[in-house]
């Protein structure tokens, strides 16, 4: 106190202001409860390429380069952005697909014919022969990169391939009207499959890649989303835009979509196809993915849940809205009650005023602390993960 007496007054003031300043900031930040942001963006670059097609991206094993594919495949060096490789793969459309593990990725032509490309060698290692259909095909990696499945959507016969040496694994005859989505499980155990049997009945299966025998299957035209009922699978164009997969470990079968209430994510377990966990969303899921084994659900979908006219409404008065289209990045965990939330970031790649190009595919890194996200015009952005809860699955 003797010490505080002898200080000249201009000095107990400043003082006095420099530790009211103090506890303002404390206060403010205990009111509106700051956190620091659960990711921060490393790079962002551009797949120049024919604009409207989809783009894919993936992570190569070792984690030092990322992918990206559409008419042609580029490698991207993580640690810059900068360009390595490139090299057409002679697609006119689309590309079936790219290997999570970012080493393969497929191509077909409307005769059935299937190519495999290395992509780090930039060559043709397999041509495999699958069904002539009139709608081309669904081609389908598995998680680990080892198998590749393929199905014409008007005939279905399902194939799947051992990917480094194309060995056909097995055959199976689905018997369906049409086929909307196939998912093989790591290590090629598990082909799950969404299917339309006329005249509106859709079934979500379980095959046993094995033996080639059906496991379980249920017939969802019709989903329970807490006290909601929904028709999805209708359209048919909705079907298509389905994100369908199974979870690192092989655990999980993820589904993703939109129905007439909205959109719909669902966990079932792949031992028994029971829902383990299922949330409804107003806007639309782009795109889902897992960090690493046991890690939580990312979820990429469309923001439209901020009316910006509702301070200035009175109560009551719902229309016209005026609504802020931007994208979320959301994070689930899933508990003993269903998922939760755990945390979100808001407008990774989207104008929240103009949302004109929404992602095409995610993909993160083999140590889970990385995440890099390309949209259907072909903008790269890599992001370094802040909150990455390593609760089991």
């Amino acid at each position: 106190m003797k010490a505080w007496r002898n200080l000249p007054l201009e000095k107990r003031n400043a003082l006095v202001i420099a530790v009211i300043f103090l506890f303002g900031i404390c206060f403010a930040l205990f009111v509106f409860r700051w956190e620091t942001p659960p990711l921060v963006k490393l790079w962002e670059r551009r797949h120049e390429d024919q604009p409207g097609l989809t783009h894919d991206i993936a992570f190569t094993p070792d984690g030092k380069y990322i992918v990206t594919a559409a008419q042609t495949v580029k490698v991207w060096r993580v640690e810059d952005g900068q360009q390595v490789r490139s090299f057409p793969i002679n697609v006119k459309d689309s590309i079936g697909a790219i290997s999570p593990d970012g080493r393969w990725v497929a191509t077909y032509k409307i005769d059935g014919t299937i190519t495999i490309w290395k992509i780090l060698e930039g060559k043709i290692v397999q041509t495999l022969k699958g069904d002539k259909g009139r709608q081309g095909l669904f081609l389908s990696f598995s998680p680990d990169g080892k198998f590749l499945a393929a199905c014409s959507q008007d005939l279905g016969n399902v194939r799947v391939w051992k990917v480094d040496d194309g060995k056909l694994l097995r055959t199976l005859p689905l018997g369906a009207n049409r086929v909307f989505k196939l998912a093989v499980s790591p290590e090629g155990r598990f082909l799950a499959t969404i299917t339309l049997h006329y005249p509106e009945k859709q079934f979500l299966g379980l095959w046993d890649l094995t033996n080639g025998r059906k496991l379980w299957q249920e017939n969802i035209s019709w989903i329970s989303v807490g006290r909601h009922y929904l028709h999805y699978l209708l359209p048919v164009t909705w079907a298509e835009r389905f994100t369908f997969s199974f979870s690192p470990n092989g655990r999980i079968l993820v589904m993703a979509g939109m129905s007439w209430k909205g959109s719909f994510v669902a966990l079932r377990q792949v031992s028994d196809g029971k829902v383990c966990g299922q949330i409804l969303l107003k806007g639309m899921v782009m795109v889902t993915g897992f960090p690493s084994y046991d890690s939580p659900l990312f979820l990429v979908h469309e923001d439209t849940s901020r009316d910006l006219l509702t301070p200035l409404r009175p109560r009551g008065i719902t229309v016209p809205a005026f609504w802020v289209h931007g994208d979320i990045l959301s994070c689930w965990r899933l508990t003993k009650t269903g998922l939760e939330n755990f945390w979100e970031a808001k407008n990774l790649v989207s104008n929240p005023l103009v949302y004109n190009d929404p992602v095409s595919s995610l993909s993160f890194s083999p140590d889970g602390r990385l995440m890099g996200i390309v949209t259907f015009g072909g903008r790269i952005k890599v992001y370094r993960l802040l909150q990455v809860s390593r609760e089991a699955k």
